[in-house]
This record gives structure tokens, sequence and C-alpha cells, in this order.
């Protein structure tokens, strides 16, 4: 029932909402998982219901989301008022050859208030930055979507084989 029904509703317009303060976001992951979707009461171990379930955190699934649609903005797969909001690369900004000119990184804009500093442009481009730049040059979506995901699940085994 999570997955089907709680889990879409939580996630629809994250784009939008999820520039909150951190104390909401964890609020959210946090009580929605817990005590609503595992049964789980207020002492348990988040991370251990997590682990035994199966899940990923509501976190990593809108970075996902986010990464996805910055690839389609893009390789123009956006609409295209969408499209056009990705800013300029590293290496367009000067015609001098420097070692950055083979990154595949955007500039980040100067946030000058926190609000729009995590907001989705700002945030993505700098989620965007730290992928390794031969998953930032894969073109096809598909591809793209599964090596995000597989990406995630060895984080969330890394983090497991850290404890």
């Amino acid at each position: 029932m999570y997955k089907s029904f709680i889990r879409p509703t939580l996630e629809y317009g994250c784009f939008v909402w999820d520039n909150c303060d951190e104390e909401s976001k964890n609020m959210l992951d946090n009580k929605i998982k817990v005590e609503a979707a595992t049964g789980g009461i207020k002492s348990t171990l988040h991370q251990a219901l997590y682990d035994e379930v199966g899940w990923e955190t509501l976190r990593s699934r809108r970075e996902q989301h986010k990464l996805l649609l910055y690839h389609k903005m893009v390789h123009n797969d956006a609409p295209e008022y969408l499209s056009h909001l990705v800013p300029s690369m590293v290496d367009k900004n000067h015609g001098y050859s420097t070692r950055q000119s083979e990154q595949t990184d955007y500039n980040l804009s100067n946030c000058r208030l926190e609000l729009y500093c995590t907001s989705f442009l700002p945030d993505t481009v700098r989620l965007w930055n730290l992928l390794p730049n031969d998953i930032k040059d894969i073109s096809n979506f598909y591809l793209f979507k599964t090596v995000i995901q597989k990406q995630s699940q060895k984080r969330k085994t890394n983090v497991l084989l850290l404890k």
C-alpha cells in the first residue's frame, strides 16, 4: 500500500517543495515511513526499518528524481521552458584550454539567499556536478535512470557495510 498510494503522493511535486528546511524533510521522512507505513513506534531505529523492508529513503528518491529531470533538461527532452534554464558549462566561459576543458560540469549561479540556494536548479546542478563524467555523458534516458538507481543502491550497500 505504501509504494502504491502513499509514496507517489509524497513524491508528487517534490521538485518544488524540496527546498524546505532540513527539519521538515527529516520529519516527513521519519513520520510517514516509520510510523504510518511500517507501523514502527517512535523509539524504533529508522535505518534498521529501512534496511529490513528494503526501501530507499525519500531523500535519495527525491535526488534521483531531480537528476532524471535535469538529464532531460540537458538533452532537450524536457519542455523548452525547462531546457532553457540549464546553465552554461564550466569550460564554455572562456576560450582558453584549461584542465577543466574535459569536464562536463555546469556553472553554479551565485546564491544570494539560502532559499534560492536550496531550490531545484542550484541544488540539482550541485548534484549533477558530483556525478562521475562517464555517467553524465550517457545520453539515453533509460540507461541513465538505471545507472542512477544502481548507484543509489550501491551507496546504500556501502553504508550498510560500514556499520
